[in-house]
Order: structure tokens, then sequence, then C-alpha cells
């Protein structure tokens, strides 16, 4: 992609660590700060897609004066699930007179931990042009098999 989401993601995270997290302790011994889901909306290639976040910062341990914390980032990527397709063929989808023709027939995008796979069907070709007497002509040189 041409601009990373996360960082309007991230940016908007953090304001909300700052102005809405609400802190809870359990006894004096844990700190947990609990940050409410926030939805946004990210462009990519001009198509809006929201995202929900979500998450969680708590206290781990506290050594020689130093804090350690955890965060815990929940991000519902749905929409962006469901039109992954389109978002791969604008940023991917190609095709040159003489050269290479691109096109992405379909894409999934499945949940792993800790990222995410994303499987794309797509048909390519390769063109050449040759002169002749004058004129460009272009024909296939080689044809992939769509798949």
């Amino acid at each position: 992609m041409k601009r990373c989401i996360w960082d309007n993601c991230a940016a908007i995270f953090f304001s909300v660590i700052a102005i809405r997290a609400s802190a809870s302790s359990a006894g004096g011994q844990e700190l947990m700060f609990k940050i409410p889901p926030v939805k946004m909306e990210v462009k990519i290639e001009n198509r809006p897609i929201s995202i929900t976040a979500s998450g969680v910062i708590s206290k781990i341990t506290e050594k020689h004066g130093q804090n350690v914390f955890r965060l815990e980032l929940i991000a519902d990527l749905s929409e962006l699930q469901q039109s992954i397709t389109e978002v791969l063929r604008a940023q991917i989808d190609r095709s040159d007179r003489c050269g290479e023709r691109i096109a992405i027939q379909n894409a999934n995008l499945t949940p792993l931990t800790p990222a995410s796979l994303v499987v794309a069907k797509l048909h390519f070709e390769r063109w050449t042009c040759v002169k002749v007497f004058g004129k460009i002509d272009s024909g296939p040189t080689m044809l992939s098999p769509s798949g």
C-alpha cells in the first residue's frame, strides 16, 4: 500500500489512551488501563475502510524503579477482509501494451496469529512489442495460465 494505514490508527489509538483511558487497580497491585473501542475510517486507494480498535494496557512488573507495561491491541479488520480483492486490484492490476499485464481475480485475507495471510489468484501475461515496417506491433511472447 502506498501509505501505511497504521500511521493513522496509531495516532488515533494513542490519543484515545491519553484522553479516554480508564484506570483500575485491584488491591493496589495491578494497574490496568482499558481503552474503549474506537471506530476509525482509513482510506486505501480512495476506498474508505472502517476499523474498530480497542485495547488494554497493563502493568507487568516494576524493577529498579522501571515500570514494564504490556499493550494488547484488538482491531476489527472484517471490512478490510471483505474488500481485500478490490484493494489489491487497485494496487497491483496493470495492463501495459508492451510489458506485463496483471489482473487480480480474487483474494482472501485469513487472520492468523501473530499476523495474517493473503492468498490471491491472478492472471499474468507478458507482451513484447516488435517494430515491423516502421509500425509497432504487440503480441504475446509468453502466456501464463490463470491461477
